[in-house]
């Protein structure tokens, strides 16, 4: 699989695929937990994570693979370590909480409304325009983040948890 590919995956995906550090031990560790935290407004969201098993596989393409690019190889074993991993995208409905939470476009929105002049779309982002859901239910996956976006994401959720999230390696997405 080329880098291109796994970056669009990755971006399709965004931050639903997060990865947590800290990891139980092979010998018995936790399989599985809930992650529940609590908005600034009260109202509690949980998200599974499930534990990935360390191992070792052939990372890159093979020489013979259609489509391979110079820079997919030469495949070379490489050694993860075990790491919890989101089994689903993250949904719109936890986004949402982020977005509320961290959204600066909002005030900025707030500021033009009001008639400052100070505000314009190169001095600061503005809200998106139509209904950020799209019409799509809560549970839907998020969609429309940048690589950028999907890291901020994951400080956020960091500081929201006390754990440390963060977005999978390249060698943990292709394992």
């Amino acid at each position: 699989m080329n880098r291109t590919s796994i970056y669009m995956i990755t971006h399709a995906v965004c931050v639903a695929a997060m990865a947590v550090g800290a990891v139980a031990s092979p010998d018995g560790g936790v399989k599985k937990y809930t992650e529940t935290f609590a908005a600034k407004n009260g109202e509690r969201f949980s998200f599974d994570m499930l534990l990935i098993e360390g191992g070792e596989f052939a990372m890159g393409s093979a020489n013979d693979e259609p489509g391979r690019q110079d820079h997919e190889g030469p495949r070379h074993k490489v050694r993860v370590d075990s790491f919890y991993l989101c089994p689903t995208e993250m949904t719109l409905e936890l986004f949402l909480v982020y977005y509320e939470e961290t959204n600066r476009a909002k005030a900025v929105h707030d500021k033009a409304v009001s008639g400052d002049k100070d505000v314009d779309a190169i001095t600061g982002p503005t809200p998106v325009f139509g209904e950020l859901t799209m019409g799509y239910p809560k549970n839907h996956p998020a969609m429309g983040m940048t690589w950028r976006n999907a890291q901020t994401f994951c400080k956020w959720l960091s500081k929201k948890t006390g754990k440390a999230y963060r977005l999978p390696t390249e060698a943990e997405w292709e394992y």
